[in-house]
């Protein structure tokens, strides 16, 4: 005869989240944990600051470009993960803006701004990061025309004003101009607050000018017109 098997005693339990603890139970467990905590003591404070502070075996040897990359890039990882977590994010934001009200703090700070802007290098990759930008339905548009008459074109080209579309083959820099944030004379003509603008727009034209470039501005309006040629304008 067969015997019957006993049922075991953990059969449908999955981990100890399945288990249910009272409040009170789950309270004392968490004062538990906070007095024998081992980061509390100076002790393990202190060799996990240790560990923390990063390996120093590669310390005074000379390593190849690949296990730096290598090293790098793990950091970089570790880096964004910590970032992830939104907790770390806000002790991060609160720590930098208590150093950053300390007079000392400022002052580092303005001596290492002060240093980086006398490097062509960083201020050239400063003007990069500002100068990106995303292409708005009009310069897709202008974009559209162009691919379909087989003319290659950079898009916000790192010079004076950065054009939002430049055509190497013959030196062109075109700027796509909004009516509205423009202050087209033809749409807007009782729009007497744009000076700054027209001033701002002219010069950069004439900078661009003397340095070799042909600059052609296309107004809003004129992309609009189902009649718009873009071969009409780069006949320059």
């Amino acid at each position: 005869m067969e015997r019957k098997r006993r049922r075991a005693w953990n059969k449908g339990i999955h981990g100890i989240q399945s288990l249910k603890h009272t409040k009170e139970w789950k309270r004392q467990a968490s004062i538990r944990m906070k007095v024998n905590n081992p980061a509390k003591k100076e002790e393990a404070r202190l060799k996990l600051s240790n560990k923390l502070k990063g390996n120093k075996n590669n310390l005074g040897k000379h390593l190849s470009k690949e296990t730096k990359q290598k090293i790098g890039s793990k950091n970089k990882i570790s880096v964004k993960r910590y970032f992830m977590n939104p907790l770390n994010r806000k002790r991060r934001s609160e720590s930098s803006k208590i150093r950053a009200n300390k007079p000392e703090e400022r002052k580092r700070l303005s001596k290492i701004a002060k240093i980086n802007w006398e490097n062509p290098e960083f201020r050239m990759k400063m003007r990069e990061r500002s100068t990106v930008r995303k292409n708005n339905k009009l310069e897709l548009r202008v974009q559209g025309f162009l691919k379909e008459n087989n003319i290659l074109f950079e898009t916000h080209k790192n010079i004076e004003g950065s054009p939002d579309i430049f055509i190497p083959s013959s030196n062109i820099c075109l700027f796509i101009d909004g009516c509205y944030w423009h202050g087209c004379h033809h749409c807007n003509k009782n729009n007497q607050s744009m000076n700054n603008v027209w001033y701002r727009d002219f010069s950069i034209k004439h900078n661009l000018e003397l340095e070799g470039y042909k600059v052609i501005r296309l107004w809003e309006h004129d992309i609009n017109n189902p009649e718009f040629n873009i071969q009409k304008y780069l006949k320059v």
